[in-house]
């Protein structure tokens, strides 16, 4: 009959075995970017316009947007004349006022629009 025996080893704690392993490696750290968005996964690709996609207006719409006259406010009366998406994630309005049909020179944000007639 066979008997195996084993012989004296040194055992060593497991965290002295793995403490190198928890240790980020110089070599993966280098070649991965901080952070990165990628174009694929899982077989879904990521629209670029995804905030274009869920705008509440297009071009020549008529939206209505408080605006202070003579220090009193009342509601102007807008179209759409061209959109852009922010890159915080919102739609911005440029906007042509429809009695004088001057393009206003600042871009306006989504929430301060409500739909016109």
């Amino acid at each position: 009959m066979a008997t195996t025996t084993l012989g004296t080893q040194h055992m060593q704690p497991a965290e002295d075995i793995h403490a190198a392993d928890n240790q980020p490696h110089e070599h993966v750290l280098a070649s991965q970017p901080e952070y990165e968005i990628p174009d694929t996964k899982s077989g879904v690709r990521v629209d670029p316009d995804a905030a274009m996609a869920s705008a509440r207006f297009k071009k020549g719409d008529v939206v209505h947007k408080p605006v202070f006259v003579n220090g009193l406010r009342s509601k102007g009366v807008f179209t759409i004349y061209d959109r852009r998406p922010n890159p915080a994630g919102y739609v911005e309005y440029k906007l042509k006022n429809v009695y004088d049909m001057r393009v206003e020179s600042g871009w306006t944000r989504e929430k301060e629009l409500k739909p016109g007639n």
